[in-house]
Order: structure tokens, then C-alpha cells, then sequence
């Protein structure tokens, strides 16, 4: 006895149910969980209005919250030379570089994270004013680490205008740059 083929309704349904179960897989039950966002972050608000300087005085951000990811997954990243991953991290500034001095200038510093691995950070300065750092601050944020050999590099530390991107933040000593 011989099997009919599948039609091409059928076939795309059984690609659906293999795609859905792979996906289930790769990112688990961990994305079912309720999250209420990094440190009291809200999930999903307006976007919230600057001084001018790119200045926040509030914790509100305009895309969905993706779960950050924090140090254990900066490390597991940089092991696996993996890009393109939302984290949160909390560290210490060791180094300040120079200000750029070209079209697209951004606000360049190494931060230490507590397991000691150091991370460059690249903070856009046309959508925020610099952020008055000093050697030794602590700083936390939340952006987009990219990998590199030396340890990676987090940017889209600020908000995204055209509103593709998760917006990114950098908070140090109470107040939130955008």
C-alpha cells in the first residue's frame, strides 16, 4: 500500500509544530517566567522625556523588556564568541578613554565586573550628554555586548529613536542616561 504526500497545507503545518518545538527548546520555560524588569525598571512605559542633556530623572523605558542576561551570561557570551546579546551588568570604571572626536562620538570607558572580567564600553553621545565619570565609580547599565578578543564591547547604551532596538540605559550615582 503506498502513502499519499502530504499537501502543502499539511507540510507547512508539521514545519510550524517543528519550528515551535525547536524554538521551545533553544529558549526554554526560563521565557515563560513573569519579569518585572532589572532594579525596579518597569516592563513597558512611555518614552520618557530628557532635560535636554540626555538626562532621565525616572526608570521608564518604550520597548518591551527583554530579560537581561548580567554577568554569568557576558562570560558564557565571550566564551562562546557569541554577539548581539541584551545584558545588564554592574561594574567598576578602571579605565576613561579620550573623547571621540569624529561624527559619531561616543563615551568610551572600561568597567570591571566583579568576577574581574573588563568590558569597553561605547555610549553614543548624540542621543546623551557624557556621563561625569571618574576612575573607581560604580556604574550599572543595560545594552547590547558585541564580542571581541579583549572581552567585548557593550553599546546601544541609549535610547533607540527610530524604535528597533531596545532601548539601553547607563545609570551611575542615581540618575539614568539615556
Amino acid at each position: 500500500m503506498y502513502k499519499r504526500a502530504p499537501t502543502p497545507r499539511e507540510f507547512l503545518l508539521g514545519l510550524l509544530i517543528v519550528a515551535a518545538v525547536a524554538a521551545w527548546h533553544y529558549w526554554g520555560p526560563e521565557s515563560e517566567k513573569p519579569d518585572s524588569g532589572p532594579s525596579g525598571i518597569p516592563p513597558v512605559q512611555e518614552l520618557p522625556s530628557t532635560n535636554g542633556d540626555g538626562v532621565v530623572a525616572d526608570n521608564t523605558r518604550t520597548k518591551p523588556y527583554t530579560r537581561p542576561s548580567g554577568e554569568a551570561e557576558v562570560l558564557k557570551a565571550f566564551r562562546a564568541k557569541r554577539s548581539d546579546v541584551q545584558v545588564e551588568v554592574e561594574g567598576t570604571v578602571v579605565f576613561l578613554f579620550p573623547p571621540d572626536r569624529d561624527d559619531k562620538p561616543h563615551q568610551r570607558f572600561l568597567l570591571k565586573l566583579p568576577s574581574g572580567h573588563t568590558l569597553k564600553i561605547a555610549h553614543n553621545l548624540k542621543f546623551s550628554g557624557p556621563i561625569p565619570l571618574k576612575k573607581g565609580d560604580t556604574v550599572r547599565l543595560y545594552g547590547e555586548y558585541e564580542y571581541n578578543a579583549k572581552g567585548g564591547v557593550v553599546h546601544w547604551t541609549h535610547r533607540d529613536p527610530a524604535n528597533r532596538h531596545p532601548h539601553g540605559w547607563i545609570r551611575h550615582k542615581g540618575e539614568i542616561y539615556r
